[in-house]
């Protein structure tokens, strides 16, 4: 009977070494999850881990060696553990949250942990779902596919270049959607730009040791003239090529540079002032040409139509190439002295009749 009793008791404790097991203090009783070999259950109640004091990481101790999985609470501040949770992944102790971000092979956290370079080999995303305001500055890196860095902003976008640590800047890229434009800035002492330089759509804006201003400028090439514009209005021409090598069809004058000459009209004038315009009245008499009328003698001096406006109602000037107005007067100079010189002849010729 005592054997019987031994056997029943083997067998028993056999089958319980095997079988899943449920530790519970009453207040729970749901059923063992079937994947779980112990599976505690309480309402009101935790599960306490041993605690114990380690010494390092990199160090077993108190345990005699490491062993993956092994779980438990630290007590001790030492070397680079704190009070925490840590498990074992077989080679050191590992922190279960509770301590700051580390960057690899450091032991401090983001806050005071700062380094000068990123290394990565593919992409660096740093994405923010919306724009915050910053009295300094707003950054924001973001990617929709379309290019290899992007800015981000609900505004102007702008980049501050800066050789100290003050709340300021020496040099400033910036790009404004709503006027289309970019723009460079250099500071020198205060809030007025040493340089500007800037751009919008086909127009551009430049000035030097100037304040502000937003007037832009164009330069426009034909294939023949170099036009300069401000804002939507021409000005003139800055240069026309001459070179006998780009023209064709060279022929003399087929007409009487005098009697063309004898049309102009030639006017004394001062410019006036234009409200809202970038032309403004000087005091200075000029001496020229009224632009419409010099086109109907020649056509090819002028650019631009009579009384045309730009489209936003300002005055669209016609200009003057005086080039060939010199060409115009240089002929009738030819033909008024081959005049002269006839004269002349005519003149001795009847002198000598005497």
């Amino acid at each position: 009977m005592k054997k019987l009793s031994i056997l029943c008791a083997l067998v028993l404790m056999g089958t319980t070494a095997f079988a899943q097991q449920r530790i519970s203090d009453g207040t729970a009783n749901a059923a063992i999850n079937p994947d779980a070999v112990v599976e505690m259950q309480s309402n009101n109640k935790g599960m306490l881990l041993p605690r114990v004091a380690l010494t390092g990481t990199a160090n077993a101790a108190p345990l005699s060696a490491h062993v993956a999985g092994m779980h438990i609470y630290n007590t001790a501040t030492v070397g680079d553990v704190k009070p925490g949770e840590y498990y074992n992944n077989g080679t050191k102790w590992v922190s279960i949250g509770g301590t700051g971000w580390y960057l690899s092979g450091t032991t401090t956290d983001a806050g005071d942990n700062k380094t000068n370079d990123i290394y990565r080999n593919g992409e660096i995303t740093a994405v923010q779902s919306g724009f915050t305001n910053n009295a300094a500055a707003n950054h924001s890196f973001g990617t929709l596919g379309r290019g290899l860095i992007e800015l981000c902003s609900t505004g102007t976008i702008y980049i501050d270049f800066k050789d100290n640590s003050a709340d300021d800047f020496d040099g400033r890229l910036t790009y404004n959607p709503s006027a289309g434009e970019f723009d460079f800035w250099k500071y020198s002492g205060g809030s007025f730009p040493q340089a500007f330089i800037g751009a919008g759509g086909y127009k551009g804006k430049a000035g030097i040791n100037a304040t502000a201003f937003s007037n832009t400028f164009n330069f426009n090439w034909t294939g023949g003239a170099l036009e300069a514009w401000i804002d939507a209005t021409k000005v003139g021409n800055v240069s026309l090529t001459s070179d006998r090598r780009l023209k064709s069809n060279i022929a003399p004058y087929s007409f009487s540079a005098l009697e063309k000459v004898a049309r102009l009209k030639p006017v004394t004038f001062y410019y006036k002032d234009i409200p809202n315009s970038i032309f403004k009245a000087d005091s200075q008499q000029k001496l020229g040409f009224i632009a419409d009328e010099l086109q109907q003698v020649v056509p090819s001096a002028v650019s631009g139509e009579k009384d045309a406006v730009t489209t936003d109602g300002q005055i669209q000037p016609q200009t003057l190439n005086l080039a060939p107005v010199v060409s115009l007067l240089t002929k009738a100079i030819q033909e008024q002295q081959a005049q002269i010189e006839a004269l002349k002849k005519q003149v001795e010729a009847l002198q000598e009749k005497k």
